[in-house]
């Protein structure tokens, strides 16, 4: 029996059979008792619990009809049996389970004991059908359908409609509309079903919306004349006369829908009929609630798979022994294999042979950290192998979750290598520009265009964030944070732009004040705290006694921008376990300033190149910006009458060094202090 259809079966199994004293028992055809009343297991002398084999202990009677029953054919027979009040007599009920009985599925109802069949057990073998119909379909649709199929049978009423709340395009609260029919006369009903499909209730209005307003049956015994039904005419017309509607609550507070019947004649034992089909309703709910809540998972899945498939990013996600588990259309597009030759080998394939022992560790210490998303190749590059051979750059983040007891890994990789081309090619004419000042447009223009980067990210993200159903809480914050990464990387270049043309017209905003030495710096430094703390690396501020207070006249906020321009390129190129040192020191007439780290160090012939325009230092750094950083220190430490150097030795780290006049130097800034070397005089 398959394992989900047996695990919704004995579900309602044991909601129909909640006291402990009924009779009744679920079997195999291979008289195995799954699932059992106390009352049922003592009355054959079963085991009080657990899975058990009845093969020889049910009288042959019972064990032939179980038999019968794997034929179609539903048992009755009369069983004598002792019980703790004495010897009995039990009409005992064998029900097949219909189309299931090939799963190996049977249900056996022992039922009263006096010999009749009683209301109780009519009800149960209602919901037993009922059960076993409704576990055999994935639509919602069809399981109403059946249960409104089996009712009717069951009561002898000619139609059933049901009716389930849905928000309607642009509605605010939800409303009853129509879920389908089942009839036992097409021809003579179908008008009057079809006008059922445009119909459509609030609480309290109708028939089924006055059902959901009280959480009671509401009868209805004259159609024609009645002031809430509102299909009178064609209730006439389809020979109807009277309705019933039973509303359908999983909890008091869980209101799952309506199912409404119709009748030629209000029967002699209405009431009967009514209280039976009303009886099967609490656990009927509980099946329809959880067929609904599987329907839209699967819509759900479906979307999100359709959504990740059809994606122009690599998405791969693997298993905790990292062998590809899912390849979509963006990785095959990157990569050039097919989600057929990806999938179910090691991730090893994608990656350059250097980096593969690296990979496995990264993946081992995720697996071990308390994060659950995380971006990838934030101290080195990220490099993907195609099926070529070909090495490209990337950029990429990794999310993990748990498929049983075991963590799978999914990574989002995008190809960077335009980007990263047309970088170069801002170096180029970044060249061009310092021996022919018309290239600066030209630069500009390109610089401009490479905003569409983070802005397709943001929109990509955001996209993805809007559809519905929305992606897993732990997707959603990699993307949020995706996007504000993307944002600020924006805000940073137009500023940088910004500033940069204010230099080049002479027109650099600075407004001078006096501020001390040290909570300038301070300002800074603690800026950066949690970046350093974050890549492990140490923050210093390091002053000599009494300069904390020295006064400068200095813009105070483009200070800070110059110092955080120089900490955070001091965080980016210096490996966990380095340090970054801000510290200062008294000259005759300006104070020196120093941030000092211990990263990889400039090449030689890098050095006089690091203050231009579009530079970019290939030591290894992960973040982007734009090559503007530097040249706008320099601009601002300039502007305030002041010089800047730098001091480098490879492998070793990087010294920027810079002066700032001194409170009593002119207001006109163009003093520079004389202990500042000449610009081509930088230590190697």
């Amino acid at each position: 029996m398959a394992s989900a259809t047996r695990n919704f079966v004995l579900d309602a199994f044991r909601a129909l059979f909640g006291d402990p004293e009924r009779y009744a028992l679920i079997l195999t055809s291979d008289h195995e008792v799954l699932e059992g009343t106390a009352a049922g297991r003592r009355l054959f002398g079963l085991p009080p619990e657990g899975v058990v084999s009845a093969r020889g202990i049910l009288p042959a009677a019972v064990a032939n009809a179980i038999d019968e029953a794997f034929r179609g054919r539903v048992t009755e027979l009369d069983l004598a049996a002792e019980t703790r009040d004495g010897r009995g007599a039990f009409e005992v009920v064998v029900q097949p389970a219909g189309a299931l009985a090939e799963t190996g599925s049977v249900l056996l109802l022992a039922v009263a004991t006096d010999g009749r069949r009683t209301h109780d057990g009519q009800e149960g073998e209602l919901l037993a059908r009922i059960a076993l119909a409704v576990s055999k379909t994935d639509s919602v649709t069809f399981a109403v359908e059946e249960t409104l199929r089996n009712i009717c049978q069951a009561t002898g009423w000619p139609l059933g409609e049901a009716w389930v709340p849905q928000n309607s395009e642009g509605g605010a609260t939800p409303a009853l509309m129509y879920c389908g029919s089942w009839t036992s006369e097409k021809g003579w009903l179908e008008t009057f079903t079809t006008q059922a499909t445009g119909l459509r209730f609030n609480r309290g209005e109708g028939v089924p919306g006055a059902a959901w307003a009280s959480g009671r049956p509401v009868w209805v015994g004259d159609l024609a004349t009645s002031r809430i039904f509102t299909r009178g005419a064609l209730a006439a017309i389809s020979r109807l006369k009277a309705a019933v509607a039973i509303p359908l609550m999983y909890a008091d507070d869980d209101f799952v829908g309506v199912l409404q019947f119709y009748m030629r004649d209000v029967p002699a034992n209405n009431d009967e009929l009514v209280k039976r089909a009303s009886a099967v309703a609490t656990p009927l709910a509980q099946l329809l609630r959880r067929k609904q809540s599987e329907e839209a998972h699967r819509l759900a899945e479906a979307r999100f798979i359709g959504m990740v498939s059809m994606a122009s990013d690599a998405i791969v996600s693997i298993d905790s022994a990292r062998r590809i588990t899912l390849f979509n259309w963006g990785a095959e597009r990157i990569f050039g294999y097919s989600s057929t030759e990806a999938i179910g080998q090691l991730m090893d394939m994608l990656l350059p042979e250097e980096v593969r022992s690296r990979h496995a560790a990264h993946i081992a210490a995720f697996a071990a950290s308390s994060d659950t998303t995380r971006r990838m190749g934030e101290r080195s590059h990220i490099v993907g192998r195609r099926k070529n051979g070909e090495l490209f750059p990337a950029e990429a983040s990794i999310s993990r979750f748990l498929v049983g007891r075991e963590w799978g890994y999914t990574a989002i990789l995008r190809d960077v290598s335009e980007r990263v081309r047309r970088e170069e090619e801002l170096q180029v004419l970044a060249e061009r520009m310092r021996k022919a000042a018309g290239a600066r447009d030209e630069v500009m223009a390109l610089v401009s265009h490479d905003l569409r980067n983070p802005l397709s990210t943001m929109s990509m993200c955001l996209s993805a964030l809007h559809d519905e159903p929305p992606p897993t809480p732990d997707m959603a914050h990699g993307l949020v944070m995706l996007a504000e990464e993307a944002a600020l990387l924006m805000s940073r270049m137009i500023q940088d732009l910004l500033d940069i043309a204010s230099i080049d017209a002479g027109q650099l905003s600075i407004e001078r004040t006096e501020q001390a030495v040290g909570p300038t710096l301070e300002q800074a430094v603690e800026m950066h705290r949690p970046i350093a703390g974050e890549q492990e690396i140490a923050l210093v501020m390091d002053l000599p006694p009494g300069l904390e207070e020295h006064m400068l006249m200095i813009d105070r906020e483009r200070i800070v921008q110059a110092l955080s321009n120089l900490i955070g390129n001091g965080c980016k190129f210096t490996r966990a376990g380095g340090s970054v040192t801000v510290s200062a020191v008294a000259l005759a007439d300006a104070v020196q300033v120093t941030v000092r780290d211990t990263g990889r160090g400039i090449p030689v012939d890098a050095i006089p190149h690091v203050f231009d325009r579009f530079w970019h230092a290939r030591r290894g750094a992960a973040q982007r910006s734009t090559g503007l950083g530097l040249a706008i220190v320099r601009g601002i430490i300039e502007a305030h009458g002041g010089r800047i150097w730098v001091e480098s030795t490879l492998g070793e780290g990087s010294a920027f060094h810079f002066t700032l006049p001194s409170l009593a130097v002119s207001d006109n800034g163009l003093h520079r202090a004389g202990q500042v070397p000449h610009e081509d005089q930088v230590t190697r």
